[in-house]
């Protein structure tokens, strides 16, 4: 990978790691599937108004994107997130790594060498590290634990399926992705508030400036200008040559939660956090050199 493209990545995955900040904030003050929906109404408000109606062939991309990374794949995290812990999230979520080398072999041919499966591992055991001190499981015992966690791992293999999608599918601009799949991901997010939450109406009237921000930057920053970086790294490479850039979201969220939320750091997650880098690096560095 050039290494405009690497840096370009690593900025990608370090504002998405730091997002604990500011989604910390939001949930704080509105409910999570609420804050989803409004994520998706603004990714949608800011794009659709400028980018075309997809043609044809495009509209097999934007409805696999938008159904398998949009809509499936944030309404099982949040499901989640509801039953398991954080830092047990944070590992069972990573498995879209190894999910996307193993379908982008199986439906692209493109298969990761011994270096890059050996660095993913790598980093994968650092993730596990980072995590460790938050594995234990909950008061309500094994079964909601096991099922929160399919429901991560499943969201995980939906995000890898959708990642192989934009280079297996006809192409589509990044921005048109972007912007058609909001209102697909949309339905599913309007549901599950109405289901699960309540006091909506009452939760957006009383939310400070501050969770408005927070939102705001989640949805713009997050769900539009680095998902865009994000989609042409992932058109421009093959898939066992980007995709190991995500295993550097933990890191940068163990840094995100210490500088933004003076959360307190622990030699385990120096050492997980270095081997995660480190791991990364081991994957990308063969391209990177030449």
């Amino acid at each position: 990978m050039p290494p405009r493209d690497l840096l370009l990545g690593t900025i990608v995955m370090a504002v998405w790691g730091s997002q604990v900040v500011p989604v910390r904030l939001s949930l704080a003050e509105l409910p999570p599937f609420l804050m989803l929906a409004i994520r998706w109404v603004i990714v949608g408000a800011v794009l659709l108004p400028f980018v075309p109606v997809p043609r044809g062939g495009q509209w097999k991309t934007v409805a696999a994107v938008g159904v398998l990374s949009g809509a499936v794949h944030s309404s099982l995290l949040y499901l989640g997130l509801l039953l398991v812990p954080a830092a047990v999230a944070g590992v069972v979520y990573q498995l879209n790594v190894p999910f996307a080398l193993l379908l982008g072999w199986a439906t692209l041919g493109e298969a990761p060498s011994r270096r890059a499966l050996a660095g993913t591992a790598l980093a994968f055991a650092g993730v596990v590290l980072l995590s460790a001190a938050g594995a234990a499981l909950p008061a309500g015992g094994s079964g909601p634990f096991l099922l929160g966690a399919g429901l991560i791992a499943a969201s995980a293999l939906c995000l890898a399926a959708g990642n192989v999608s934009v280079r297996r599918l006809p192409a589509v601009p990044s921005a048109t992705l972007n912007g058609w799949q909001a209102p697909i991901a949309l339905v599913p997010a309007v549901l599950l508030s109405l289901v699960a939450e309540r006091d909506q109406a009452q939760a957006v009237a009383q939310a400070s400036l501050t969770a408005w921000i927070a939102v705001f930057w989640v949805a713009l920053v997050g769900g539009v200008i680095t998902w865009q970086i994000w989609l042409r790294l992932v058109r421009r490479h093959p898939v066992p040559r980007v995709t190991p850039l995500l295993l550097l979201i933990p890191p940068f969220a163990i840094a995100g939660g210490v500088l933004g939320l003076g959360e307190r750091l622990t030699a385990l997650q120096v050492v997980g956090a270095t081997l995660a880098c480190g791991g990364v690096g081991l994957a990308l560095l063969p391209r990177w050199r030449r």
